[in-house]
């Protein structure tokens, strides 16, 4: 999920003939949204361009409600009172390919079972770990965390393995997950089937060689 802001300036005169206040805590407003962006929350912000009616509009690229009401309550504008925001959640459809050659797979271990999960055919169609793209902002642990959840509803400390690996151009950052007896994961669309196997049977299984040798090396 992520959260669409509207900001719209208390004064309606103030995006065309601000005060000197008003020009200060703007310029205040746009190093804090190049700040967001730069951490990868923020997606895109500008005004529109409606004489009579400009308000700012912004998306943040989060999935907590609360983070983004803490975000928005922290913008000098809106601290000032020269804007009031507004925020609503919104389901991104479509983003533009910004993926970085950089992802993470994630062991997930059950006492001595391993779980291994099996794509949709539109994903592949083949046996496989939990695993993803690093996002923008995102160090390789968050984004082992934030994929753990995503694809099994599972959320915990994630461990990092000594057994990073690369394919064609892609870094992959491994790590290990332990869940508790009697877990079992809430697969999202990605994937249509899982399995429950001793080490021997998850290296058996998984279809890549690289995710192989990760499971042989525990």
């Amino acid at each position: 999920m992520s959260f669409l802001v509207f900001l719209r300036p208390a004064r309606a005169e103030m995006p065309f003939e601000p005060t000197e206040e008003e020009s200060r805590v703007v310029e205040e407003h746009y190093d804090y949204l190049t700040a967001l962006g730069d951490a990868g929350k923020l997606l895109v912000a500008g005004p529109s361009l409606v004489p009579g009616d400009t308000i700012g509009i912004g998306i943040l690229d989060i999935d907590d409600m609360e983070e983004a009401e803490s975000i928005v309550a922290a913008d000098p504008a809106v601290v000032s009172g020269v804007m009031t925001a507004e925020i609503r959640p919104m389901r991104i459809a479509v983003r533009p390919s910004t993926r970085l050659p950089l992802e993470v797979f994630i062991v997930v271990r059950r006492g001595d079972e391993f779980l291994v999960v099996h794509r949709v055919p539109s994903g592949g169609g083949y046996w496989h770990g939990i695993s993803g793209a690093v996002e923008r902002g995102e160090t390789f642990a968050e984004a082992a965390a934030r994929e753990l959840r995503e694809e099994t509803g599972f959320s915990g400390d994630v461990v990092p393995l000594d057994s990073p690996f690369v394919y064609l151009d892609v870094t992959v950052h491994t790590f290990l997950v332990d869940v508790p007896s009697g877990w079992e994961p809430d697969l999202n669309e990605e994937h249509d089937d899982y399995r429950w196997c001793t080490q021997d049977e998850a290296v058996e299984l998984l279809y890549w060689p690289e995710p192989k040798a990760v499971h042989r090396s525990l």
